[in-house]
Parts: structure tokens; C-alpha cells; sequence
């Protein structure tokens, strides 16, 4: 039976049964691929403009930060989390214990936590965790409403932070400065930094060429290197732990 016929004859069982098809998909990704084409396809006026300022960095260049805020909390649509959130818990977990640099007991904040995956990991660690996100989506215990970029927390009041959204940043200069501000002194601050692509994706408003550059700059904010890991989950780049300085 050649190729062309096999795939005749999915295509008539398909036909016959849409249920083959159906059932592959979970309404979670079913509304995220959606929104995503439309995503695509509006609003092409965010997919192109771009800035470089006095950093190696590029910003996308937003008419105003009310326009950033809306178009970052428009982003939980587009995503389907359930997978993550049982796989992501626990290889983060499992992460962060094997480096040792965060224990039971800590306080934690995880900022831009989405649905609160990351903070699941630190309480499965035994740690005081919360998150904070534009959009934490309704009926979330794990992640209080709010903006990363203007934290209402006390200062010196955390001992680590967790961040894997840098690319979602409007500008790293407040935020390193709002994480040194919250951060208690000694604390620790981890990001995951992803191996970026040349082209940036539609909700990316902070794009880097490499990592090195990007713990480069946070190292002269105040932030000392502590442990730089390759990971390959939930995308490709490094964990990077500092301490403050």
C-alpha cells in the first residue's frame, strides 16, 4: 500500500469518526492554539518594533506601559499549562535541591509565576512561597495579582527570588532594582534564562543574542554569580543563581 493511500484512508476514518481527532486535544489547547493564530495574525504592529538603548539589549518599543501590561496579561490565553504545571513542579524542585542553595524554611518570592507551578516547587522544598503575575488567571491561591516591576513588598523582606520570564520584562534596570530592593541582604536570586531564538516571539519584550551577556549585566547590578546549569526544560538555556552583593 503506497504512502498516499494510508494517508486517504486516515483521512476517510478521520472523516467517519472526528472523534480520533477530538479526543487528541484537551479544550485547554484547543483555546490556546486558537488564540495563538490570532495572535499571529492581529495587531501586526507589535510584531516589528523594536529598540536598542545603551545596553547590547533590545526593547520592544511600546506606545505606553499601559499598552506592555495589556498586551503580557493577554499571554495566559495563548498558553496550555497542565502539562507543566505536574512536570515542571517537579523537575524545578528536584533543580533547585540538587544546587542546595535554597532550604526548607526560606522565603520565597516567584515572580511572573503565571498559574504557580514554580511556587508548588518551593513549598514541595518546604519553603514560605508566593507569586506574583499580571494574570494569574481566576481561583489562584498560589499567585496574588501584581507587577514585578513595582513590587509591594517590604524591603529586605525575602531570602530568594525565582524569575524564568525575563524575556517578558518591560526593563531590567527596575526590575533588578526592585529585586534588590525586596531581596534580604545574602539573599538569593535565580533566573532561568533562555537560549533565545533570532526571532522574537510575539509576547517577547526583552530580547538578548546570548546568556553570558545577560548574567554579565545582572553581575554588575550587584548580583554575584553563584551557579550557572544548562537545562533543557521547560525550554533550552541556563539556571543562574546569584547572590546579593
Amino acid at each position: 500500500m503506497s504512502r498516499l493511500t494510508r494517508v486517504a484512508d486516515q483521512v476517510k476514518l478521520t472523516i467517519n469518526n472526528p472523534e480520533r481527532v477530538t479526543s487528541l486535544l484537551t479544550w485547554g489547547k484547543v483555546k490556546a492554539l486558537a488564540f495563538a493564530l490570532v495572535a499571529s495574525t492581529s495587531d501586526k504592529r507589535l510584531q516589528a518594533p523594536w529598540q536598542q538603548t545603551d545596553t547590547k539589549f533590545l526593547h520592544r518599543r511600546y506606545r505606553s506601559y499601559d499598552e506592555y501590561i495589556r498586551h503580557q496579561v493577554s499571554k495566559l490565553k495563548t498558553i496550555d499549562l497542565s502539562d507543566a504545571d505536574v512536570d515542571y513542579r517537579a523537575i524545578l524542585r528536584n533543580r533547585v535541591l540538587s544546587l542546595g542553595y535554597v532550604e526548607p524554611g526560606l522565603a520565597v518570592l516567584c515572580l511572573a509565576a503565571r498559574l504557580g507551578t514554580e511556587v508548588k516547587s518551593f513549598l514541595d522544598i518546604g519553603c514560605f512561597a508566593v507569586g506574583v503575575d499580571l494574570n494569574p488567571g481566576k481561583g489562584n491561591s498560589y499567585v496574588l495579582t501584581g507587577d514585578f516591576n513595582s513590587l509591594v513588598f517590604a524591603d529586605d523582606s525575602v531570602d530568594a527570588i525565582f524569575f524564568n520570564s525575563l524575556d517578558h520584562c518591560f526593563d531590567i534596570d527596575t526590575l533588578l532594582k526592585e529585586m534588590s530592593r525586596v531581596l534580604k541582604p545574602g539573599g538569593v536570586v535565580v533566573f532561568e534564562i533562555a537560549l533565545l531564538h533570532d526571532k522574537a516571539t510575539y509576547y517577547e519584550s526583552f530580547h538578548w543574542d546570548s546568556i553570558s551577556e545577560v548574567v554579565d549585566y545582572i553581575s554588575k547590578a550587584g548580583f554575584a554569580p553563584l551557579v550557572r546549569l544548562e537545562i533543557d526544560y521547560p525550554w533550552p538555556g541556563e539556571h543562574v543563581c546569584f547572590r546579593s552583593e
